[in-house]
């Protein structure tokens, strides 16, 4: 079982694989009864799709290794390389690779985040007809679409060179990573609490 045994490494990937697949059918149920009853799919419903394929990609980074035997089994990558386990059961290449991973992992992150954001404001402009509604939802956007960026240029500009992010003994200049981390995190809260209490007045 390897890696897999070990409950802070194998936790996260159960609940994700459980999340994707309750979001996944989800969004099969939303589009088989737009198309039972015969309405066009809008813009929310495509935006929505998009954010499925970013959370898969998120997914796709963390499945799908070899066992010990060559035989293919859901495995998580991440975990294979270090994510979830005691310092002294990881090797320095391990902890290179996972490094490097984070970088796809925070650009998916950001466009994943940004893109259920704007699916959520899109179905509001469906619903909502006010024109105050509309310009609120409609700022809210520019602001996930901004954070999103943010979250993207982050992980490729805080440290320069880009090699920085993985192997700590090049001589160069990185940002406060703690802060930085701290920061789009709390933005990303920020935001949502935005989007949910977006209709509330109007409601």
């Amino acid at each position: 079982m390897g890696a897999l045994s070990e409950a802070k490494a194998r936790n996260p990937l159960v609940v994700a694989i459980i999340l994707i697949t309750l979001a996944t059918t989800a969004v099969i149920v939303r589009l088989l009864l737009r198309k039972k009853k015969k309405i066009a799919f809008a813009a929310d419903d495509y935006s929505m799709m998009l954010e499925l394929f970013f959370k898969y990609g998120l997914l796709g980074l963390e499945i799908a290794s070899m066992s010990s035997n060559g035989a293919l089994w859901a495995a998580a990558f991440l975990i294979r390389v270090g994510v979830g386990r005691y310092t002294a059961d990881v090797t320095p290449p391990q902890v290179v690779i996972a490094l490097k991973i984070m970088l796809p992992i925070e650009t998916l992150y950001g466009m994943s985040m940004s893109t259920v954001k704007c699916s959520i404001l899109l179905f509001f402009l469906r619903i909502f007809v006010t024109r105050s509604f509309r310009v609120a939802a409609r700022v809210c956007m520019v602001i996930s679409v901004c954070w999103g960026m943010s979250v993207i240029l982050e992980g490729f500009l805080l440290c320069r060179p880009l090699a920085l992010n993985w192997d700590p003994t090049i001589k160069a200049t990185c940002g406060d990573r703690h802060s930085a981390f701290v920061a789009a995190g709390a933005l990303n809260m920020a935001t949502v609490i935005m989007v949910l209490l977006l209709p509330i007045p109007t409601v």
